[in-house]
């Protein structure tokens, strides 16, 4: 099980607990939502300091698939598209036209005219080749980037100006797949470097800053480059960074990152999992304020094991459990009064999200009929049984990168049921074995993307593995129209149909439960008071293009 991008589902809601005091204490005027306040005159110049709590140790675009040493890469590596983080339009950057053939096998990019590396290459269409052959070549080392081009054949130098792109089947996600960090496009001399090189920091990007100095869960040192010209169309400043600077430092201790953000030792504090109310009052009773935004993609999702013999074949007692769940009681106690419930598996910032409020309603007397209509009885104990055997639902955990705060609750609620939650709480490998043999009931996942085609990486089970959970969510009736659904998708170029499409994928999750919706994923980072104009990109990354630090 992995879960690129960000953390794992219950893990985030543990971290975002007590949140709810800080808003009623701090008031709406201290959080920001996808930017930070960006009033007064521009000032050109200065240091940003950044602390993260959290890496993995590689800052290749291409290799990782953990949000904070992607945010690094993408201030050095540009890609061919953007997207607006509001629309989930694509738009120009380093490619400022396209065009896509009718069965989404084909993709033709434009390039921007002079755009160089930092270390003084030009890029070109020989570049976009050379980095794409070699990412494809990464294999799964660089899985995330490698699923994104499935099916490549290739990629054909028109002219120095142009290049086309091929596949051997439809694949209408890689459009959006093209704005992410991890198709982002290094200098030709970069891959002659090993991956292990690259990992390091040993590359060249045509990004907006360049790095000076790079130590694995240390931290890093950037510097703007000066004739940057080629800025995304997602954003307003298309030169160079106002920014001179940026100092990055990595802090996993949540109190002392929130200190040195009150303190002024740093300027922006970005840890993994969400601040806490106590620490977000600190940070704007100092005047700071708290950049927030829902993670797109994969909501925290369960996802029901529904093979014969579990107990969750059922589909009566899959939509039971789905009644069962308050989410309303979730947010307002792991999290905080005002914080967004699910209504839908993805998320409200994933393009082609449907929100279906009847879907996810809490509603315990429904949950108790639809158990009983399966043929359970309420016995004495307070949970209902059939034949002599209680009805138990064993949700698996992944105890080293999952918390259970949110599970416990769940499991209380289950209880007023009548159901019977055990939470099997197992190291990584022991709960990849469990799954893979099919041993759960229910397992939870998220994964972070902009691109609603996240849901054919989890649930096709056409193209996926017994190692994968989604591959037991279906039955063989749902998979096969599931499958159908996700292939027309993903063949489909013109973005209403394909809307209109994954509306019905998203309906076929809520009729047939292949998996719902726990909580959503709010993403928080504290912000100085001087500092001005940050802003989140379409999958979450920092953009510091019209980023600036008021001098006084």
């Amino acid at each position: 099980m992995s879960h690129p991008h960000s953390t794992a589902p219950w893990r985030r809601a543990a971290a975002v607990l007590a949140s709810a005091s800080l808003l009623a204490l701090a008031g709406c005027a201290s959080t920001t939502g996808n930017s930070s306040a960006s009033d007064g005159d521009i000032v050109d110049g200065g240091t940003l300091n950044i602390a993260f709590s959290y890496t993995k140790g590689c800052i290749d675009p291409a290799q990782t698939g953990f949000l904070e040493d992607r945010i690094l890469a993408s201030w050095l590596v540009d890609s061919l598209t953007s997207q607006d983080p509001d629309t989930g339009e694509i738009l120009p950057w380093l490619a400022s036209s396209w065009t896509v053939s009718d069965d989404a096998t084909s993709f033709t990019f434009t390039l921007e005219d002079g755009v160089t590396f930092s270390d003084g290459e030009t890029f070109d269409a020989d570049a976009v080749k050379t980095a794409f052959d070699a990412i494809w070549n990464l294999g799964n080392v660089g899985a995330q980037a490698y699923g994104y081009l499935t099916g490549y054949t290739g990629t054909t130098v028109i002219d120095e100006s142009t290049v086309q792109i091929d596949f051997s089947a439809p694949n209408a996600q890689f459009l959006q797949a093209t704005s992410t960090p991890a198709l982002g496009i290094l200098s030709p001399d970069s891959y002659e470097k090993t991956a292990e090189e690259r990992c390091a920091g040993d590359y060249s990007g045509s990004g907006l800053y360049t790095l000076d100095s790079y130590t694995a869960d240390e931290g890093a040192s950037l510097s703007r480059r000066e004739d940057y010209a080629w800025a995304a169309g997602s954003v307003e400043n298309t030169g160079a960074a106002h920014i001179a600077n940026v100092e990055l430092t990595y802090v996993p201790e949540y109190s002392v990152i929130v200190g040195d953000l009150t303190s002024g030792q740093i300027d922006v504090a970005w840890p993994r999992n969400a601040l806490t109310a106590e620490n977000q009052e600190l940070i704007t009773a100092a005047g700071g304020s708290i950049l927030e935004r829902e993670l797109p993609g994969l909501t925290s999702v369960a996802v029901p094991n529904v093979t014969d013999g579990r107990v969750l074949s059922d589909l009566r007692l899959r939509q039971a459990l789905v009644k069962a769940i308050d989410r309303t009681e979730i947010a307002n106690t792991v999290y905080f009064e005002g914080y967004p419930t699910p209504t839908s598996v993805l998320s409200s910032t994933t393009p082609s999200f449907f929100s279906d409020e009847d879907a996810y309603a809490y509603d315990p007397d429904g949950a108790k009929a639809l158990i009983e209509e399966a043929g359970y009885t309420l016995g004495s104990d307070g949970y209902y049984e059939k034949d002599g055997q209680r009805l138990t639902i064993d949700w698996l955990l992944w105890a080293d990168i999952e918390s259970d705060t949110t599970l416990v609750l769940i499991q209380d609620q289950l209880k007023e049921i009548g159901i019977d939650l055990e939470i099997e709480s197992l190291d990584s490998a022991s709960a990849t074995a469990a799954v893979a043999a099919g041993d759960f009931d229910v397992a939870g996942t998220a994964l972070t993307r902009a691109e609603p085609n996240i849901l054919r990486d989890l649930f096709d089970t056409a193209v996926l593995s017994p190692s994968s959970v989604g591959y037991y969510s279906q039955s063989v009736e749902t998979a096969t129209e599931l499958s159908a659904l996700l292939e027309e998708s993903v063949s489909e170029t013109d973005t209403t149909t394909r809307s209109a499409t994954f509306e019905e994928i998203q309906q076929l999750f809520n009729d047939q439960v292949v998996a719902f919706s726990v909580n959503s994923r709010l993403q928080t980072i504290g912000v100085a008071e001087n500092v001005h104009g940050i802003a989140y990109a379409a999958e979450n990354y920092t953009v510091l293009n019209d980023a600036w630090i008021d001098a006084d």
